[in-house]
């Protein structure tokens, strides 16, 4: 866990204490920071006072305190714990409100928004429009996180890359003390179900718990498969990811639900009408097939390896494939990178139209193909050249990345779609210009 150091160069001093990052061993981005608010209001800070580390032992927390005061009522001290307790796999993160005046402070409310960084986020079982969130969970490259708290409300999207999240808090009478606590859990990705279940308890939710197992012809496991289970209204309520021997277990709420079990490289199944009783395991078991894959070779007119953006479109009943997050390389949606002329790729069975393109300077090709599973299509584009008046070059002056808030595209997925884009220059900034 990563905490915003509240004394370095060109700090804010109204976000000090902001948690910067969990989990970073995963190598990628995928928590960007949590920062404590008040009453909703982006004029009003905590402004910085103090900090200071409770160091543990084998059998007590380590914490890093931080203090601060509401810039609207400066009588209100605001104390923030961030505690690892030893063998567990969340950060407790509790805030003390003091009224340390002599008037009583009006009632508010105390916020966090959660930046996910490449993780996305959703509310289990919160339909659109509602405030009333009983946790939140998160997937990113590897981990999962979850967000849990008592009496959270949050306005916002169904999958955010920011959250604001909301706990009410009584007026505060001269020397009255308030507290809120909430926890990060931090897991591996495979292991969503731990915090599903961590958060169902906290909201006295009775469950039940739906076993997947996904495998391919001949019982070999289909691990990484994304499972996603909806109510009756179309709700989201769980979501996890196969393990290496193909297998989730998720807890769910009791009712009548659908399971999804969508694969980037062997495709979608559904299964409708499973009934999910409290206390009560049931189990699936899905067969994908296998993989089909893609060897892709683009050159030039010249005959000279080609960078290549390479898209494919389902034909003939076959739907256009997912073969990853928009924001991911080198296969994000239905498109493939090929920044140096070559790529193999596994996409699900089907017939497809595969174009081959590299910007506007370059015509597109492209053909028609059928994709077998367990089998190898082989695809040569020749991409040539079109003319360009003399004096005129391709080039993104603000290309975004992860460097920049908001923007969840790593700089080596970046610079690889502008080279497959057939731009000759590129300025990456970090931050805003």
């Amino acid at each position: 866990v990563v905490i915003r150091d509240p004394d370095a160069a060109g700090n804010s001093r109204g976000y000090a204490g902001r948690l910067l990052d969990a989990a970073p061993t995963y190598g990628e981005d995928n928590l960007r920071g949590v920062e404590a608010v008040l009453g909703g209001d982006s004029g009003r800070r905590l402004s910085y006072l103090d900090a200071f580390r409770i160091d543990g032992t084998e059998s007590t927390a380590v914490a890093l305190v931080m203090r601060g005061r509401d810039s609207l009522h400066p009588d209100l001290l605001v104390e923030t714990r961030h505690a690892v307790e030893p063998s567990v796999d969340h950060l407790t993160v509790t805030t003390r409100l003091t009224n340390t005046g002599a008037d009583t402070i009006p009632e508010t409310d105390l916020g966090d928004r959660i930046l996910w960084g490449r993780a996305s986020a959703f509310a289990p079982g919160v339909p659109a429009g509602e405030t009333a969130v009983p946790f939140l969970l998160a997937t990113g490259s590897g981990v999962a996180y979850g967000w849990v708290g008592r009496s959270m409300t949050s306005a916002v999207p169904r999958e955010p890359r920011a959250t604001p999240v909301e706990y009410p808090v009584p007026q505060l009478p001269p020397g009255a003390v308030h507290e809120v606590t909430r926890r990060l859990l931090i897991v591996p990705e495979s292991d969503e179900g731990r915090v599903l279940a961590a958060g169902w308890e906290e909201v006295a939710q009775a469950t039940g718990r739906v076993h997947v197992r996904t495998r391919e012809p001949g019982d070999d496991p289909a691990p990484g498969a994304e499972v996603s289970i909806r109510n009756e209204q179309g709700i989201l309520v769980a979501r996890g990811t196969t393990s290496p021997t193909g297998e989730v277990e998720l807890p769910v709420p009791p009712g009548t639900v659908e399971v999804t079990v969508m694969d980037p490289r062997r495709g979608t199944e559904r299964v409708s009408g499973v009934v999910v009783e409290p206390r009560e395991a049931r189990s699936l078991e899905i067969e994908l097939p296998r993989p089909a894959e893609l060897e892709l070779t683009a050159r030039d007119d010249r005959g000279e390896p080609s960078p290549a953006r390479w898209i494919l479109e389902g034909i003939l009943g076959t739907p256009t494939p997912f073969l990853g997050p928009a924001d991911r390389g080198p296969a994000a949606g239905n498109s493939i990178l090929a920044p140096s002329g070559e790529r193999r790729v596994q996409v699900p069975p089907g017939r497809y139209r595969a174009l081959a393109a590299r910007g506007p300077g370059f015509e597109i090709w492209e053909k028609e193909i059928e994709a077998k599973p367990g089998k190898t299509v082989s695809l040569a584009a020749e991409l040539t050249a079109i003319a360009i008046p003399e004096g005129w070059v391709a080039a993104d002056l603000r290309p975004h990345t992860l460097d920049r808030e908001g923007c969840t595209v790593s700089r080596e997925d970046r610079v690889q779609s502008l080279v497959c884009e057939g731009l000759r220059w590129a300025a990456l900034l970090a931050g805003d210009p």
